[in-house]
């Protein structure tokens, strides 16, 4: 039996190695690379949620302005101050970008998940879930999408939560 070497490639938005940084322009095509090379087989990834955060969307009843997203515009909505675009452009970046990957190891034979909370309960409110490009990538027979509840697991909260997955079989038994 040949052995087999795991190695881990943290990436994040705050990495000392440029190639890490996946804000860094380079960093996708570097990773794709690597996929297409057959030197990555998989990904875990948890894109921002507080974009999509239903707290935000409390915050909007309360008053205050909150969501950047809406159901009709779930890439933005219109009147973005500065700061708000910013953060609007940071989480779609590093959403897209973990999208991207995902699609890649579908192609390549890879395996994936992507965490994100679950559907709002409102079927008025934005989720990544109603993205036609998350849509599409479920059309996928190798794809699924999963639900856990994070209490159970140490979370103070129970947190619904999806797992969008890529040839996981047995996750949902583990």
């Amino acid at each position: 039996l040949a052995a087999l070497t795991i190695v881990v490639i943290p990436l994040d938005i705050v990495s000392e190695n440029p190639l890490h940084n996946l804000l860094n322009p380079r960093t996708p095509h570097f990773i794709l690379q690597a996929i297409l090379g057959r030197r990555i087989h998989g990904m875990t990834a948890g894109p921002p949620c507080e974009i999509w955060s239903q707290v935000r969307e409390r915050a909007m009843v309360n008053g205050l302005t909150g969501v950047l997203r809406l159901l009709s515009a779930p890439w933005g909505k219109d009147g973005l101050r500065p700061r708000q675009l910013d953060q609007l452009f940071v989480a779609s970046e590093l959403l897209l970008t973990s999208l991207l990957i995902f699609a890649a190891l579908v192609i390549t034979g890879g395996s994936a998940i992507i965490e994100h909370p679950a559907c709002p309960q409102s079927p008025n409110s934005v989720s990544i879930w109603h993205l036609d490009l998350v849509k599409r990538l479920l059309q996928a027979p190798c794809v699924s999408l999963e639900h856990i509840l994070q209490g159970p697991l140490g979370q103070s909260s129970r947190k619904p939560t999806h797992l969008l997955c890529l040839r996981t079989p047995h996750l949902q038994r583990i």
